[in-house]
């Protein structure tokens, strides 16, 4: 077993998120002992249902997932001149 906490199986009572998308689900295991606050907004959000049908508009296998609030991105798109086509493509 690896001694790097991020590969290593969560303890019972961690938390976890589980994300599930159309590809298969990804779990998340979070470290509220580095950071408390974050973890703790984070869930908050969660629990909201903040995320909840968010569109992840960069994907890089074996790498990496992004996603964007859509709102942030036509605030962007507002503020930088960004036409609505560019953004239909940055979304989709």
């Amino acid at each position: 077993m690896s001694n790097l906490l991020q590969t290593s199986l969560p303890k019972v009572g961690e938390p976890v998120v589980c994300l599930v998308t159309t590809q298969g689900d990804i779990r998340l295991r979070l470290f509220p002992q580095f950071a408390p606050k974050a973890v703790q907004n984070f869930l908050g959000l969660v629990k909201s249902g903040y995320y909840d049908n968010v569109i992840f508009h960069r994907v890089i296998a074996n790498f990496m997932i992004q996603q964007a609030i859509l709102r942030v991105l036509v605030w962007v798109a507002r503020v930088f001149g960004v036409n609505r086509l560019l953004m239909s493509l940055i979304i989709a």
